[in-house]
């Protein structure tokens, strides 16, 4: 009878190191699962905040332009040697909501420009100083449309297509 305990003993050995072996699997799982969500948790939060870095080293957004479909033609005082004025304006902005405040109040922008070119003089504009000086006072002039009717003011440029003067 002595026998048969002893190989009880052995078999409840094995049985109890199959267990512990069992036991150390189920650990390192657990283990491998929460290390792996956990990295898919850092990954998944902080993969948003990677994005925005990428797209400033890209450079800025390309400009966007926007033209005056007609040109705005003046008619300058009387004692000029030139009757009138014609200009094409073209705008140009990075934001596509510029652009499109742009285009909405076309007819406010036209009728203001039409006002500051019909108070130019022809000596003014004959001189690149004085074209200079038109331009800045298209953008203020567009710059303060565009804030009294509460759209984005982001013109970064303004040319001129056309300048003719006769």
């Amino acid at each position: 009878m002595a026998k048969n305990p002893a190989k009880k003993t052995e078999a409840e050995a094995q049985g109890g190191s199959n267990k512990g072996k069992l036991i150390v699997i189920i650990l390192v799982a657990l283990i491998l699962l929460g290390g792996g969500g956990a990295a898919a948790w850092f990954f998944l939060l902080s993969g948003g905040e990677d994005e925005a870095p990428v797209e400033e080293e890209l450079g800025p957004s390309p400009l966007i332009y926007f033209r005056l479909a007609k040109p705005i033609t003046a008619t300058l005082s009387p004692d000029e040697p030139a009757n009138h004025l014609r200009v094409n304006v073209v705008l140009a902005s990075r934001n596509q909501t510029v652009i499109d405040a742009l285009e909405l109040h076309t007819p406010i922008i036209r009728n203001d420009l039409l006002a500051l070119f019909a108070n130019q003089t022809f000596a003014e504009l004959n001189t690149p100083e004085g074209k200079e000086s038109l331009r800045e006072q298209v953008h203020e002039t567009v710059t303060a449309i565009l804030v009294r009717t509460g759209a984005p003011a982001g013109i970064e440029h303004v040319f001129f297509d056309e300048i003719v003067m006769q």
